[in-house]
């Protein structure tokens, strides 16, 4: 299926058993995503979100405002939900999953099999920094540094800051603009992945996620900071296959995946509230 907004990664299927659907980070675009592809077990399909402003819609208008974003994707995505999924988020793109849960819910609509998060305090939680959006380009750029996750060629480079500075400024945008809308929990299971050293998600905040599920909760903790979903690839794709496959009557994961998993687990097996 043909869709700007979803662009399979690896291998193609017509009839995956599974898609996980990847939301980005500000800035970052399908090839976030790109090296999951080898790592994912062949009968699953691995979609990268592409939204507006990136790749190869570059020449669109980056959205700014988050909730415009999600009900563009409720219609995007009515027309793949004939198949299980399931949404993997890392910053921004956790937000973005988690609206768009609450969204197909709403409206009817079947809902992933499991929302993991990453990178990202809880949605309720208040955001104490001063926005970055409407800052002056030196200043948004000096901050920008302090993430670790845009690459210094980028910095060193006119032309391509030129090129990524509008859709950075809006993703923020988008960001710093949401508000959360209380609601009730989620009927899913969320799993929330941190990075023990991400001076932008305290790890109280990461846990708050859990009141947004009925369902069991979980969070696994890397090295790393905010970006540690680049250095912890592998590990971060086993821990969603292995927590597909214990709520699924086969197995998900792929035994090409490595063994060991570097990180720490707690787990919260109540239901939500």
């Amino acid at each position: 299926m043909s869709n700007p907004w979803f662009y399979p990664l690896g291998h193609q299927l017509t009839y995956p058993r599974l898609r996980l659907l990847c939301f980005p980070y500000a800035g970052g675009d399908i090839h976030s995503y790109r090296n999951w592809a080898k790592l994912v077990p062949p009968d699953i399909q691995l979609i990268g979100v592409q939204l507006p402003g990136r790749g190869r819609r570059l020449s669109e208008t980056p959205n700014r405002d988050l909730r415009h974003t999600v009900r563009q994707l409720l219609v995007e995505l009515k027309p793949w939900l004939h198949q299980p999924f399931a949404f993997f988020g890392h910053s921004m793109g956790a937000l973005l999953s988690f609206e768009l849960a609450h969204s197909l819910r709403a409206a009817g609509l079947s809902g992933p099999e499991h929302l993991f998060v990453s990178g990202r305090s809880a949605p309720h939680v208040p955001d104490s920094r001063a926005p970055l959006h409407d800052m002056p380009e030196p200043e948004f750029i000096n901050e920008l540094k302090k993430y670790n996750g845009t690459p210094q060629e980028v910095f060193d480079s006119r032309e391509l800051l030129d090129l990524v500075l509008p859709t950075l400024r809006a993703d923020f945008e988008m960001v710093e603009t949401y508000e959360f809308r209380t609601t009730s929990p989620l009927d899913i299971p969320i799993t929330a992945f941190g990075g023990s050293h991400d001076p932008e998600v305290p790890l109280t905040d990461l846990s708050a996620w859990k009141i947004h599920t009925q369902q069991q909760f979980s969070e696994r903790i890397l090295e790393g900071d905010h970006f540690f979903i680049n250095s912890h690839a592998s590990a971060i794709v086993q821990q969603i296959f292995e927590t597909l496959s214990s709520a699924a009557t086969a197995p998900l994961f792929s035994t090409n995946l490595p063994h060991s998993i570097p990180a720490t687990s707690r787990e919260n097996t109540t239901r939500g509230y």
